[in-house]
């Protein structure tokens, strides 16, 4: 309950009990209190925000209950300290520990924690800086996992905790942006923390990282994604869709190629169909694909019209060509069907 998760917390905000200063802390010992943390602010997030559900969608930020534990879907044998995962809220749900492991298809989020404390040395990088650094680097890698698994997202958040000072993290395509550390033991900390979670837990789903134009059908068994069209040069369409407007909406069942890698283009490729299944989509029911989809983020247009690479993506101009070509040069080739930027 709220009184265990209360007492559970105490050791990490609390300077006069639970650790001292004067060693490093157990690690392991800093699980479950992080554990009560979240489930701390879930369970005011739930009841002090219940008369505002109503009117705008609200998630809980919760811990999955085993620690230090290697997740679902992983590529390696490392092991996250602790996973954060986005539930919906629900009325009549318990703020509850995620039974399990964490498993890098479902978590929002992962948090590594570090015992060392800085260093009383001057003159010489602390002994804090290394830990926040290697803490930094594993949460990247476990990051890259992220992406690998979960083919609608856009970025992702991370988390750091090195003795009583948390750093979260962002980590987009092009590198990663840290804040500044939150110590928990200082009541501007802990509000700076706890405001951080309560964001998330009323953000959106584009501000969590999520890809809105890609959702999944979970009673269908696929993804629908949401692709702008193609206007041609006259100012006409290209082709038909099912969503009308500016974008076309196609079916897809797995991604054929994955985002396994956290800078870049993040490029995934879906073999998709305009037709939306009337059934779930099984091995016995698959879905006919009409179209390959190249989903990736666009090279950069800096101001004197160069690229972020130094190249415009040929591939893309290749295909302009092909669409352009005469009936009998093209019926062969893949043709350009859809496209734009998001």
């Amino acid at each position: 309950g709220i009184r265990a998760a209360f007492r559970d917390l105490k050791p990490l905000v609390d300077a006069t009990s639970g650790f001292p200063e004067n060693k490093k802390w157990n690690e392991r010992e800093m699980y479950s209190c992080l554990q009560a943390l979240f489930l701390f602010v879930a369970y005011h997030v739930k009841h002090g925000l219940s008369d505002i559900c109503h009117r705008i969608r609200v998630q809980l930020i919760l811990p999955y209950a085993e620690v230090d534990a290697n997740p679902w879907h992983a590529d390696d044998d490392n092991r996250p300290d602790l996973g954060l995962a986005v539930r919906w809220l629900e009325s009549n749900d318990d703020v509850a520990c995620i039974p399990g492991k964490a498993d890098y298809e479902d978590a929002f989020a992962i948090l590594e924690a570090k015992g060392e404390r800085e260093s009383s040395r001057s003159g010489s990088e602390s002994t804090l800086d290394t830990a926040t650094k290697d803490a930094f680097a594993q949460v990247v890698d476990y990051t890259r996992q992220l992406y690998a698994e979960q083919i609608d997202r856009r970025y992702a958040w991370g988390l750091t905790q090195c003795c009583a000072k948390t750093r979260a993290c962002l980590l987009v395509n092009n590198g990663m942006v840290a804040t500044h550390a939150m110590d928990l033991r200082t009541e501007d900390g802990r509000r700076e923390l706890v405001r951080l979670i309560v964001d998330w837990s009323l953000g959106e789903f584009h501000q969590l990282g999520f890809d809105p134009s890609i959702r999944r059908l979970h009673d269908l068994g696929c993804w629908e994604i949401e692709v702008p069209r193609l206007r041609n040069t006259g100012g006409g369409d290209t082709g038909g869709g099912a969503a009308g407007g500016d974008t076309v909406l196609y079916y897809f069942a797995k991604s054929l190629v994955r985002a396994d890698r956290l800078r870049g283009r993040h490029t995934r490729c879906f073999a998709a169909t305009l037709v939306k299944p009337t059934a779930e989509v099984t091995k016995d029911n698959p879905l006919i694909p009409q179209v390959v989809i190249k989903d990736a983020w666009s090279y950069v247009e800096h101001r004197d019209g160069g690229m972020d690479e130094g190249h415009e993506p040929r591939e893309i101009t290749f295909h302009h060509m092909i669409r352009e070509a005469p009936p009998d040069k093209r019926s062969h080739l893949p043709q350009f069907q859809n496209g734009g930027a998001v």
